[in-house]
C-alpha cells in the first residue's frame, strides 16, 4: 500500500521527469530547481518544528535529572512531563518524515546520483524515548527521597549542637536521633560505586560523638563530655573529604537512574539536526 507522503513525492517526480523531457529544457530545468528549492525549503521548516519540540522535551528532561542530584524536588514531575512532550512531538515527526521524503523524490529526479540523506527520526522511535522517559521517573524520585535524607542528616546533626549549646538536652536527642534514623536508612542505599562508603562512616562517627556529648550532659559527667568533644574534634579534618566522596556518589548515582534516557533524547535531536543540515544544503540564501 502506498501512502499519501509517498504517493505525492511520486507525483511530483513524475511530473518533474516529464518537465525535463518536454520542449524548452532551460524552463524545465529553472522549473526544477524552484519545486527543488520549495520542497527543500519546506522539509526544513518541518524540521525546524520538530527540533524545537525535541529540544523543549530535553529541557524538562533536564530539569528533571538536575531534581535527582540536588533532592530539593520530586524529579519524576518534570521527567514524565519530558515524555509528553516528546510523545507530542511524534506528529511533527510524521510531518517531517513525509516532507522530507517529497523533497528526496523531486530532488533525486532531478540528479539521480545525489547523495543518500540521513536517516529521519520516526515516530516510534520517539515513543520509545518518551517510555524510557516515563520509565525513569519513580527510580528518579526514589533516588531524590534518599539525596534528601542525606541532607536532613546533616542538618538533624547541627541541630542537635546547637540545641547542646544552648542547654536543650532534650530537644538535642530528638535531633540526633532523628539524625540516626536517617544514617539507617541510607545504609541500604548502593549508588556511587563505594564511595558513598566514607561519607556513611564519617557521619556515623559523627553521630556517635553527638550522642555521646548529650549522654554526658544528662549524666554531668565533664570529662566523658571532653572525651566526646575530642572524638568529635578528630572528625573534622575528614569531614570536607567526606563531603566530597558524597557529591561523586551523588553524581554517579543520579546519572545512572537519567543519563540513559537523556542520552537517547539527545541523539534524536542530533539526528534531526544533521538531517536538517543535509536539506538546508539545497535551500540556499
Amino acid at each position: 500500500m502506498i501512502g499519501t507522503g509517498a504517493l505525492a513525492s511520486r507525483t511530483a517526480a513524475l511530473l518533474l521527469a516529464m518537465a525535463l523531457l518536454s520542449g524548452d529544457g532551460s524552463q524545465a530545468a529553472g522549473d526544477a530547481a524552484a519545486l527543488v528549492w520549495d520542497r527543500a525549503r519546506g522539509a526544513v521548516d518541518t524540521l525546524d518544528g520538530l527540533g524545537s519540540a525535541l529540544r523543549r522535551a530535553l529541557d524538562e528532561a533536564r530539569t528533571g535529572a538536575s531534581r535527582t542530584v540536588q533532592g530539593d524536588q520530586p524529579p519524576g514531575e518534570a521527567l514524565s512531563s519530558a515524555a509528553e512532550l516528546v510523545e507530542d512531538a511524534r506528529e511533527a515527526a510524521k510531518d517531517a518524515v513525509a516532507a522530507v521524503s517529497a523533497f528526496d523524490g523531486v530532488r533525486r529526479a532531478q540528479d539521480p546520483g545525489a547523495p543518500t540523506l540521513p536517516a529521519a527520526v520516526q515516530p516510534a522511535e520517539l515513543q520509545a524515548v518518551a517510555d524510557e522517559l516515563r520509565a525513569a521517573a519513580p527510580g528518579a524520585d526514589d533516588f531524590a527521597g534518599m539525596r534528601r535524607r542525606s541532607t536532613d542528616l546533616l542538618e538533624h546533626v547541627d541541630g542537635a549542637l546547637a540545641n547542646l549549646v544552648n542547654g536543650r538536652l532534650t530537644e538535642a536527642g530528638t535531633e540526633v536521633r532523628a539524625a540516626r534514623a536517617d544514617h539507617d536508612a541510607l545504609l541500604g542505599w548502593t549508588v556511587g560505586s563505594g564511595t558513598m562508603l566514607l561519607w556513611l562512616r564519617t557521619t556515623d562517627a559523627m553521630i556517635s560523638a553527638v550522642t555521646a556529648l548529650i549522654d554526658a550532659g544528662i549524666a554531668n559527667d565533664p570529662e566523658a563530655a571532653a572525651r566526646a568533644s575530642a572524638e568529635l574534634a578528630a572528625i573534622g579534618p575528614r569531614a570536607s573529604e567526606a563531603d566530597r566522596a558524597l557529591r561523586i556518589a551523588i553524581a554517579e548515582g543520579a546519572a545512572e537512574v537519567t543519563s540513559p534516557a537523556l542520552q537517547r533524547l539527545a541523539a534524536a535531536i542530533a539526528d534531526v539536526d544533521e538531517l536538517r543540515i543535509a536539506v538546508a544544503g539545497d535551500v540556499g540564501p
